[in-house]
């Protein structure tokens, strides 16, 4: 029981994989952190109702990891798939999420880790982008950070790129929130006065125009190469 829900139990098998945690739940399924030989995975439990109702929207995330072939992207081992049970079994990624580092921890993200990191996560997208992917979920909770290294997790929301719904914009997007958040790890708690963040934030006009760039302002950017490139310049 987590939550006043009803979940796999630590200690019993979920496919013959045993269940150390819950890791935490989405719409779509619940993850856990499962072991096996000695091995931790991730298994990512699909709800049979959300699973069914979506139809082949369901297998997207399992086809889109299979063409992931980076360190930064997560495995996919396994597929479950029966009438009655759709689950997929990804690889464990050691580390905390951005979120965590920044919520739980109060972690500060000083200017060249900041850089680092996000200099990384325009890799992942790149990556993407040049397998015309969008990710759609850019966001602190599926960002793992370990060791110096960012790895993106959770493709439930990514799609095949088209000309209409899924275009590359929609991760710059995110990518414009995710800078925000590691900025404002640097901004004093104290001096938050509910102000627009490109007032509040003591950001050079240049850093203030890429990251309205990012979230959508004029003049947008039309693809990473431009976005990786004014970032540099920064």
């Amino acid at each position: 029981m987590w939550f006043g829900k009803k979940y796999v139990a630590s200690g019993q098998c979920i496919e013959g994989y045993e269940v150390l945690d819950v890791i935490g739940e989405g719409r779509y399924g619940i993850c856990y952190l499962v072991v096996h030989n000695g091995k931790r995975y991730v298994y990512k439990d699909f709800k049979k109702r959300e699973w069914k109702k979506s139809g082949e929207k369901a297998f997207l995330e399992a086809e889109i990891l299979q063409m992931l072939r980076k360190p930064f992207f997560p495995k996919l081992f396994h597929v479950v798939h029966t009438k009655e049970k759709y689950g997929l079994l990804l690889e464990y990624i050691e580390g905390s999420t951005i979120e965590e580092w920044l919520f739980r921890d109060e972690y500060i993200f000083l200017k060249e880790e900041r850089k680092k990191i996000f200099l990384q996560l325009l890799e992942c997208v790149r990556s993407l982008h040049q397998m015309e992917i969008v990710h759609r979920d850019i966001r602190p909770s599926n960002v793992i950070y370990h060791q110096e290294k960012i790895y993106l997790i959770d493709f439930g929301l990514a799609r095949k790129q088209n000309e209409t719904k899924y275009v590359p914009q929609v991760d710059f997007s995110y990518l414009g929130h995710f800078l925000l958040y590691l900025y404002y790890s640097d901004f004093p708690k104290k001096q938050l006065k509910k102000k627009p963040w490109y007032d509040e934030l003591p950001l050079s006009e240049k850093e203030k125009l890429f990251c309205k760039r990012l979230l959508g302002f004029e003049p947008k950017f039309t693809n990473i190469a431009d976005v990786e490139q004014f970032y540099c310049e920064l």
